[in-house]
């Protein structure tokens, strides 16, 4: 303890060693247990296996119990100080073994002022460190600043011509911005942060999967208590009479629950441009860190289960690894619209043979269009996770897209997508809402 001796000794000082192991939930309640290695020096430990199943990015459809960044932050509250701490896999616990944590030396003052510095997984100090006064609290996030902020680039202000006054606004997702945001349940003070026990970590965003997708009633099998619904290539060109690789599909989501502003301390939304939406976008485009470009999406293969009940069917599912991240100002309704189109060389001419052009693939024109409604609204909340579509039965679709002139589509229609342009619209009576939250 030479540290020791290298103090005033007309002042009380206290070296805490501490290592947090990191549990994310989004409710958990446990009873802190302090665990005494020596005078003055003190492990937390937090279990990776929570008590509560969280929710993540597990099976495409919720949010998981692991803290995936390499750092978390320490911000003090009411100030823009905040220390970087790394987190790694083999810091030690007091059971003698590891976890994925973070360690940090903490000495205090006889007055209450901390200054904490980080220890790295070599046992080093960092030469960084921050004060905390004595009645000063703090919080842990995975966000270096207070605020998280959609960037210029990322919103694209738009109006119906016929409507200059109705604006929308199209926000674009960003990898660096759109992503998980994780925060403390608690603030936190200085006492907190010399104990044993869990630092239960949640998210301070909400995630979303989107589903449009059309499925064959007639195809039914039951195997016990489940049912399946099995959808072909060939069942799906011989209802709709050409191939599912010349059916695109968009999904717009929003409205003024998605900010384009949240601080992560106070847990506040902001919203300065109301009616906000994304819309499914290219997972491909989205990795590579391009903006997404609200352009129409071809139909794929997907398996959808509620319950015991499986849909294999076509249309759109977002894939894991392309969910919708942010924040969501949690008194707010979300809406959902989901537009089809189909491609033929007619009515596309500037297209390559087999392929769309790229102005037909970013034009609502020609689309049929219908509206998530869901007999309970629907107010997204920061640390859920979301699955809201429809899943529509094939036959049925295509009766709707005949009775609405099939290819031959009337620019004259009165309904409206949210780019503006005129778009025919469709309702499926027993079509099945998807509104799932974990």
């Amino acid at each position: 303890m030479e540290y020791f001796s290298k103090l005033n000794n007309k002042l009380a000082f206290m070296a805490v060693c501490l290592g947090l192991c990191l549990n994310t939930t989004s409710c958990t309640d446990k009873e802190d247990a302090i665990k005494i290695v020596e005078p003055g020096i003190y492990y937390i430990e937090t279990n990776l296996t929570p008590s509560l199943e969280t929710r993540g990015v597990l099976d495409n459809h919720d949010f998981d119990s692991n803290y995936d960044p390499d750092y978390i932050y320490l911000h003090a509250i009411d100030s823009d100080n905040y220390l970087e701490l790394p987190v790694y896999d083999n810091c030690p616990n007091s059971e003698g073994g590891t976890c994925k944590g973070f360690r940090y030396r903490m000495v205090v003052e006889e007055g209450g002022k901390a200054t904490i510095t980080p220890i790295d997984s070599n046992g080093e100090y960092l030469e960084t460190s921050i004060t905390l006064d004595a009645n000063q609290t703090c919080y842990f996030s995975s966000w270096s600043s207070d605020n998280w902020a959609l960037e210029k680039g990322q919103i694209s202000n738009e109006q119906w011509p016929s409507d200059p006054d109705n604006k929308y606004y199209f926000y674009y997702r960003d990898k660096n911005v759109n992503q998980e945001i994780y925060r403390s349940e608690s603030n936190l003070e200085i006492s907190d942060l010399q104990k044993n026990g869990d630092l239960t970590i949640v998210r301070a965003c909400a995630g979303f999967n989107v589903l449009g997708l059309f499925y064959d009633s007639n195809s039914k099998s039951d195997f016990g208590n489940s049912t399946t619904y099995n959808m072909s290539e060939e069942t799906f060109e011989k209802i709709m009479g050409s191939s599912p690789d010349d059916w695109y599909i968009k999904i717009y989501i929003g409205g003024s629950c998605y900010p384009n502003q949240y601080n992560i301390e106070t847990n506040t939304a902001t919203n300065s441009y109301p009616n906000g939406y994304y819309s499914s976008g290219d997972g491909d485009k989205f990795e590579g860190g391009q903006l997404d470009n609200q352009q129409y999406l071809p139909f794929s293969q997907n398996q959808y289960g509620t319950g015991s009940v499986i849909y294999q069917s076509y249309g759109y599912y977002t894939k894991t690894g392309n969910q919708l991240f942010t924040p969501v100002a949690g008194q707010s309704e979300v809406n959902v619209y989901i537009l089809v189109k189909h491609w033929t060389q007619e009515n596309d001419p500037d297209g390559e043979p087999g392929s769309p052009s790229s102005d037909w693939l970013k034009s609502d024109i020609g689309a049929l269009q219908t509206t998530m409604v869901s007999d309970a609204k629907i107010f997204p909340q920061n640390n859920n996770f979301y699955s809201l579509g429809l899943i529509m039965d094939l036959t049925q679709f295509k009766a709707a897209w005949d009775a609405n002139g099939g290819d031959n589509y009337s620019p004259s229609s009165t309904t409206r997508s949210l780019s503006g342009t005129p778009v025919r619209e469709f309702k499926l009576e027993n079509a099945k809402v998807i509104c799932d939250v974990y």
